[in-house]
């Protein structure tokens, strides 16, 4: 009884990936809160015209839209810890609670960045997209495809800078595509459409593009879900942070249960500012 009993210094955290939106997205970090607005225009329907001698030039208006971002809050919920802990901990218990408070805040926020409806909460990028191409069967997704997505989406977007442009898919739905295989001769022997980088600090590659993982999406290959975007996010979609995420300490409110409260909260908004800059793939 003599000898304390040991402690490992370290908590042993159970971890969970939930995707990448921040690191994708336009990101806008604001000081306050007022509504944001800024104007959009399409004009890529319309081209020059040839002109014969003596003839008046025709008119053609440009036409603009305005897009606007708000501003969501957010809070990590509360989360109380005794002062005993606090003082007694053979760990930073105070830095533990306020990264965990933290995962919170970004896991909410890249489920509505995905898939936010837009109605009272961010647009997410799945919502606000638009097909590019629908498969032929529910469960099932082919090179083709595959091929097809990239090619719903202009070469403008596709030829940005290649940290730009990317697939997106849930994790289990990419572990179905590496398994497809580039099998036009019918053999069943193609080459695995997976493109695995021989290379230290070069990431793995799909049909030549990037792949992001954002496990808020559809996880399995079936009916009506949409499993696979492509395209230039950066340039398609776009989040308004205010201010950044920020950690209250709540000491006095709990003093008397010799509590110490924590919480984070932050501002946030999102939508998409641009339908041509990525697509979707759709399962029948």
């Amino acid at each position: 009884y003599a000898v304390p009993p040991g402690f490992r210094d370290k908590f042993v955290e159970v971890m969970k990936w939930y995707g990448p939106m921040l690191d994708e997205a336009e990101l806008i970090v604001t000081t306050t809160g007022a509504n944001f607005q800024w104007p959009t225009n399409d004009d890529t329907s319309n081209e020059g015209a040839l002109l014969s001698e003596n003839t008046q030039i025709s008119e053609q208006d440009l036409t603009f839209g305005q897009k606007e971002l708000g501003g969501y809050m957010y809070t990590s919920k509360l989360i109380r810890v005794a002062l005993q802990l606090i003082q007694d901990a053979g760990v930073d218990a105070e830095g533990f609670v306020s990264r965990k408070s933290g995962e919170r805040l970004g896991r909410i926020h890249n489920n509505h960045q995905t898939v936010g409806t837009g109605s009272s909460q961010p647009q997410g990028v799945i919502t606000g997209a638009t097909t590019g191409k629908t498969t032929a069967l529910g469960t099932a997704i082919t090179y083709n495809e595959i091929v097809d997505l990239i090619h719903s989406v202009d070469v403008a977007y596709r030829q940005a800078p290649p940290t730009d442009v990317a697939f997106m898919l849930h994790d289990l739905v990419l572990a179905y595509v590496r398994k497809i295989r580039d099998d036009s001769g019918g053999s069943g022997l193609g080459r695995p459409i997976w493109e695995p980088s021989v290379q230290v600090g070069v990431p793995d590659s799909l049909l030549g593009y990037r792949v992001v993982v954002n496990n808020h999406m559809a996880s399995t290959v079936a009916t009506t879900n949409k499993t696979i975007a492509f395209g230039n996010f950066r340039a398609g979609y776009v989040v308004r942070n205010i201010n950044g995420g920020q950690l209250m300490r709540l000491e006095e409110r709990y003093a008397d249960y010799l509590q110490v409260g924590f919480f984070a909260f932050g501002r946030m908004d999102a939508l998409v500012q641009d339908t041509s800059a990525v697509k979707l793939l759709v399962q029948a």
